[in-house]
């Protein structure tokens, strides 16, 4: 074998341990707590030894921010998966609206949905999410500023397409991007059922997608009520 072989073999059986930590991890904090779980627990559940862990991870808090990143990172990649521009070429009128608003459904669902059913529908959800707030706020701001890139490409290439002017919507592409940065947040701040939730994460796309396809009949009637005599 030689040393590139072993060199990428070492690599190949990190990146496993990592991910059987981190694993672990998770499953720990949402059964029994940050607070409650200790480095042994993780351990035990990664089937390796306490000083093989710390071999990894320094303290709890580490793997704590690491299970963060992980989480974040999956959720989004998946959520930026489904903001395909190219697939909605040659769309026109309501036929594009339904296909951004298909688009804008799974981004919003697969991200926002999708974390808040692993951190709500689990045992000690609230916990996590304490913890997430007071050891790991630079994380989710790197989280928000991939998710407000992502997005600003999306528009981008939409733009490139010809498949959104920000004249027949309205507004610009900024405003729309800090609606589905933004809403989120606050479609939650009642505390509904995940189902619920992904209801008005379904329908704020919606709304997003009309407006961003623009409404000719109420813009010609915007545009008449100004040429009106007074």
């Amino acid at each position: 074998m030689s040393a590139a072989d072993i060199h990428s073999s070492e690599a190949n059986d990190k990146f496993e341990k990592r991910a059987r930590i981190l694993d672990a991890a998770l499953t720990n904090f949402s059964a029994y707590g940050f607070a409650r779980t200790s480095m042994a627990d993780i351990a035990k559940s990664a089937d390796m030894s306490r000083p093989a862990l710390y071999l990894h991870f320094r303290n709890k808090e580490e793997i704590f921010r690491a299970t963060l990143e992980t989480i974040l990172d999956r959720a989004l990649a998946n959520g930026q998966h489904a903001l395909a521009p190219t697939e909605l070429t040659g769309l026109r009128g309501p036929t594009l609206e339904r296909a951004l608003a298909a688009q804008l459904t799974t981004f919003l669902d697969r991200y926002h949905g999708d974390l808040m059913e692993l951190f709500t529908e689990t045992l000690h959800g609230d916990d996590l999410l304490a913890a997430d707030d007071s050891n790991a706020a630079d994380i989710l701001d790197d989280a928000a500023r991939r998710s407000r890139a992502g997005l600003s490409r999306y528009f981008s290439e939409l733009t490139a397409l010809g498949l959104f002017d920000s004249k027949r919507s309205g507004q610009p592409a900024t405003r729309w991007i800090e609606m589905i940065l933004l809403s989120p947040r606050g479609l939650k701040q009642d505390r509904p059922s995940v189902a619920q939730y992904r209801r008005r994460l379904e329908t704020l796309a919606i709304c997003v997608a009309a407006g961003m396809c623009g409404d000719s009949a109420t813009s010609n009637g915007r545009a008449k009520s100004r040429n009106r005599p007074r």
